[in-house]
């Protein structure tokens, strides 16, 4: 039996503001991943998505619940041992790539590896080998404002990718691209995700993608229901 990964437990979360009634975006979410496992979040714009995916990736914090990593309780951890594990344990791919506009391809992929001390001819080497991978090795001194979208996305990835994570978490991944990049590069993530053997959220309101995830869960009103294809 697979063991589970990434596991919320009763989360609910609640924006308030001074003077206000408190705004509920979701109560009482329980959601368990399995290694290996890639499920599929699907919802309406405005659901409150993003939220619980910034919430798993321990971005944000829930007003009530817990999220356990390989069974370890985060509420226990401090925010610097949160950002330690976030860095080691979590990869993330947003809609829009993020990429810092006045670095390199590959210098984008280093990053992360810089921020845990790994030196820069083993980052870059790693960074090469994900490039290759994503088809891309004649694209690493380029910036990203001379990479297409897809290109932009695929460096996205890598970078998501490079410190070998465990969980991959993904908003909209192909949101932003049109609709036969967005197949080309959500089948290279799927690929990747089963090449690397991670766990992986993602979230997404296309239902044609959903569908080729293991399972899928939507986010309907303030609970998760199962998602039957």
């Amino acid at each position: 039996m697979s063991s589970t990964i990434l596991e919320l437990i009763s989360i609910t979360k609640k924006f308030t503001q001074i003077g206000l009634d408190p705004v509920e975006v979701f109560s009482d979410v329980n959601l368990k991943l399995s290694q290996g496992e890639i499920v599929g979040l699907f919802s309406p714009s405005g659901a409150g998505k993003t939220t619980l995916l910034q919430i798993a990736g321990l971005l944000d914090s829930p007003t009530s619940g817990e999220i356990h990593i390989n069974g370890r309780d985060t509420n226990l951890l401090s925010e610097f041992e949160k950002t330690r594990l976030r860095n080691k344990k979590i990869g993330f791919v947003y809609q829009f790539h993020n990429l810092l506009p006045e670095f390199s391809a590959l210098e984008n992929i280093c990053i992360p590896q810089w921020c845990l001390g790994v030196k820069r001819s083993e980052a870059e080497e790693k960074s090469r080998s994900l490039l290759k991978q994503v088809g891309l090795s004649n694209r690493e001194h380029h910036r990203p404002a001379e990479l297409s979208g897809g290109e932009q996305q695929r460096v996205a990835l890598c970078r998501a990718l490079v410190n070998d994570p465990e969980v991959l978490l993904a908003d909209e991944p192909t949101g932003n691209l049109d609709p036969e990049t967005s197949k080309r590069v959500f089948s290279l993530i799927l690929s990747l995700v089963k090449h690397h053997n991670l766990t992986a959220l993602i979230v997404s309101h296309n239902v044609q993608l959903v569908e080729q995830m293991d399972r899928a869960v939507k986010l309907n009103g303030k609970s998760l229901e199962v998602l039957t294809f």
